[in-house]
């Protein structure tokens, strides 16, 4: 694997700032290696090579960019292991869990943007007029390093089946995924400049969205970083697509089964060592119900293998870096301080994890729904749960939140449960622990984001469309 410079162009491209960002493990944080900060020559060099490719690409047959995106796919499926290894290592990740996640969303997003690219009808006629449907422009894709290769790939090859150029900048935290997936679009024989990656800190990114020459904006991470992202991309009116943090609550109905939905609802909560948006963090739970279930989801967090992210045996690995680990061991102290009853965990390390950036699996129960822990998203293993005492008081309770990424409700009836998901205030909610479908919208509501990825929907976040009166 090619590391620490930019794919520009369609070549590799030594970085003149080498060692601006080191890379470390998540489980022992020891260097792995170093990232490069993009100077402004080679944000300029990324921005004219992309915009270049973008006028012929533009223009390609929709037939050809969907085998485009097939080859993609087909470069990708024999560095599974390795993407799955580089994932668990930079971002700690059970390495089970890694290759799955590989396995499944962005290789189904591959396989879905290569129909959609090939059926979606460009030409559309509505009475009198023919609505066009055309590419938006140079697209500036900025990823997270919690799913470092799943939004690296998402995003590109929406991008690319839609006829747009693509500048990637990934988190400098976990770039390694990102390296491969330039890696794969050099093999994919992908025209030159469609797709590059520059990496760097936030600045790059601010750098990337304000240049006068991107116009669609793709982000995924923090609210406040997003919020940073609209104000840069303002002055150039330009489309944005961000998804951002969640605090997610999982509704569990009066006489549900509790054991199945506190059973999933932790498999939710504990994902990617609780490093995901839309992780169900918050448990609302019929007040006579508390005790109950704060035992079972103690059970099944003391049930949890922390260990090497790299052991197949691993269900919890280490936080990302030392700071994200400082924040959490701040919220848990905080969870305490303002009166939650601590069920399980708490602050420290786990025994015999000295020195990596493991958190011990925390439950706590009776939190109080304006607290810190009911509000703040944390982004490791803590789980929050909340006494209701009524379903109007469960939804009130839902919808407490400056987020609304995700939901689920867990009730006995299932038309009764769904009439109660759609009072909740979520962009995406989940009935009973019905699957994610990855052919529909994803996206936030509030301060959970705008614009969707996936399906139809993220691609239209890449196309204009114009109206022909004839």
């Amino acid at each position: 694997m090619k590391k620490g410079g930019h794919f520009l162009n369609g070549r590799w491209v030594d970085g003149q700032n080498t060692d601006a960002h080191t890379v470390s493990s998540a489980s022992f944080s020891t260097r792995l290696y170093s990232a490069s900060e993009a100077t402004a020559t080679e944000i300029e060099f990324a921005t004219e090579s992309a915009a270049r490719a973008l006028d012929s690409w533009s223009r390609t047959p929709h037939v050809e960019r969907a085998a485009a995106i097939e080859r993609i796919k087909k470069a990708t499926l024999p560095r599974i292991d390795e993407i799955a290894r580089t994932w668990a290592t930079e971002a700690g990740m059970p390495i089970e869990d890694a290759k799955a996640a590989t396995e499944a969303l962005p290789i189904y997003a591959m396989d879905s943007y290569a129909r959609i690219a090939r059926d979606f009808e460009y030409e559309q006629t509505l009475g009198t007029s023919v609505l066009l449907h055309e590419p938006a422009g140079l697209a500036v894709g900025i990823t997270p390093w919690n799913y470092p290769f799943s939004q690296v790939a998402i995003k590109a090859v929406t991008a690319i089946a839609a006829g747009c150029s693509i500048i990637v900048k990934p988190s400098e935290l976990a770039p390694g995924c990102a390296y491969i997936f330039a890696e794969i679009i050099e093999s994919a024989d992908i025209p030159d400049g469609v797709f590059n990656l520059i990496t760097g800190s936030g600045r790059v990114g601010q750098a990337l969205v304000s240049h006068p020459k991107t116009r669609v904006i793709s982000f995924t991470g923090s609210t406040a970083t997003g919020t940073k992202i609209l104000h840069a991309a303002a002055n150039g009116i330009k489309r944005c697509t961000l998804e951002l943090g969640g605090k997610s609550p999982l509704l569990i109905l009066p006489d549900s089964d509790i054991e199945q939905a506190i059973s999933s609802g932790m498999a939710s909560c504990f994902r990617n060592n609780g490093q995901t948006c839309t992780a169900l963090t918050r448990f609302l739970v019929p007040r006579e119900d508390v005790g109950r279930a704060a035992e079972m989801a103690a059970q099944i967090s003391e049930a949890s293998v922390v260990g090497d992210p790299l052991d197949p045996a691993t269900t919890l690995g280490p936080l990302v870096s030392r700071k994200q680990w400082e924040r959490v061991q701040e919220l848990i102290a905080t969870g305490i301080a303002e009166g939650a009853d601590l069920i399980t965990g708490g602050g420290g390390e786990p025994s015999g994890f000295q020195g990596g950036n493991y958190v011990q699996p925390t439950v706590f129960a009776n939190v109080d729904a304006d607290s810190t822990l009911a509000q703040e998203e944390v982004f490791g293993p803590v789980l929050a749960i909340i006494s209701y005492d009524s379903v109007d008081h469960a939804v009130e309770l839902a919808n407490n939140s400056n987020y609304g990424l995700a939901a689920a409700v867990w009730g006995p009836h299932e038309e009764e449960t769904a009439h109660i998901a759609r009072r909740i205030s979520a962009g995406v909610i989940s009935v009973n622990g019905a699957g994610f479908n990855a052919e529909a919208p994803y996206g936030g509501l509030r301060r959970s984001g705008l614009g969707h990825e996936l399906g139809e929907y993220g691609f239209r976040e890449y196309l204009d469309v114009k109206v022909l009166n004839a």
